[in-house]
């Protein structure tokens, strides 16, 4: 039996490499990183916590950008990515 490829590096790569994308062209590099996450949280597109999140290796004070993966919006990529960047831009400000 062929294993499928694993879920969490296809959808976490993919938000990984759209914001670096979007951060170089838009922001010219200027934006902090963030821990993106996904999370369900009735009748949102997500949120933006600064400093919430805390690694395990020891980095306090990371910003985490929360993503509901089936937001009421999400009908286009268009949708979730503008939800995405209204969120990254809370942090370039």
């Amino acid at each position: 039996m062929t294993r499928a490829p694993a879920i969490t590096p296809i959808e976490y790569s993919g938000l990984q490499t759209a914001y670096d994308h979007f951060n170089a062209e838009l922001f010219e590099g200027s934006l902090l990183d963030v821990f993106i996450t996904y999370q369900r949280k009735a009748n949102s597109a997500g949120y933006f916590a600064p400093e919430r999140y805390s690694s395990r290796v020891g980095t306090d004070g990371q910003h985490e950008l929360a993503l509901n993966p089936h937001s009421p919006d999400e009908t286009a990529i268009s949708g979730t990515f503008g939800t995405v960047f209204d969120y990254y831009s809370a942090s370039y400000r």
